[in-house]
């Protein structure tokens, strides 16, 4: 059995040394312990642990709402609240907020470790499915990344949009970097070339420069201040109130 990393919450020293003592003998490693709703958040934002064990009637910030702060904020995938009390209305609750499992106190080995296994389990299933999102949701936008970079290439460079393809996929092995970084690049140096020409067409129009004065006067900014072309241009248009 893997070590998953377990957080103990409840207001009782006795209960909490139970919960680490079977936990213990039966292969998972506890990596904390809290006496309260606010100490176990800020425990699971150092820790991250696989599963939070939690009282709900603690002092100070009760389980149910710390269990709230601990899933939306992804501190952990998997909760599970125990109570001494069978109450309908905190199930309901707890089960609305994404808690994976709710005991009833006095909590045995034989039902506490079925429980742990089934939401560890439950767990490891949620985590790969959010990291399946997570991947489509980045393939997505860097296919539009490189699409967008590939027609600017393209109409640039007066090829088709096939040979910017190509390019984009040689300049990526020659880097060995992604397309999606590429074309990120590629993009942002358009951006710069933009920004700079729009405080060019600026100075232009504000002080009757020529382009080549214009661009003389951003280069000098730049120089002067050591930033860059886009930078000394971004600076001149702020000024400007741009």
């Amino acid at each position: 059995m893997g070590k998953n990393r377990i957080v103990i919450v409840d207001d009782e020293p006795v209960i909490r040394m139970d919960f680490r003592e079977i936990l213990t003998l039966n292969g998972y490693f506890v990596a904390g312990e809290a006496a309260d709703g606010f100490d176990a958040v800020e425990l699971c934002r150092r820790e991250k642990p696989d599963l939070v064990i939690m009282d709900i009637k603690m002092s100070v910030f009760d389980g149910l709402s710390a269990a709230e702060v601990i899933l939306s904020e992804g501190l952990s995938d998997c909760v599970i609240l125990v109570s001494a009390y069978n109450d309908k209305e905190f199930f309901k609750k707890a089960k609305h907020a994404g808690v994976m499992n709710y005991l009833i106190k006095p909590v045995r080995e034989k039902v506490l470790i079925p429980a742990v296994e089934m939401a560890l389990a439950k767990s490891l299933e949620i985590r790969s499915m959010k990291n399946k999102m997570t991947k489509m949701e980045e393939d997505t936008k860097n296919a539009k990344i490189i699409e967008r970079a590939k027609y600017l290439l393209a109409s640039s460079s007066d090829i088709s949009e096939k040979e910017a393809y190509e390019k984009l996929r040689k300049l990526s092995m020659d880097k060995r970097c992604s397309m999606a970084k590429i074309a990120e690049s590629i993009l942002s140096q358009d951006s710069a070339k933009a920004f700079t020409e729009k405080a060019k067409v600026y100075l232009m129009k504000k002080y009757e420069l020529s382009e080549q004065a214009a661009y003389l006067r951003i280069k000098r900014l730049s120089s002067e201040k050591k930033l860059s072309l886009s930078e000394a241009a971004a600076e001149i248009l702020n000024n400007a109130g741009k």
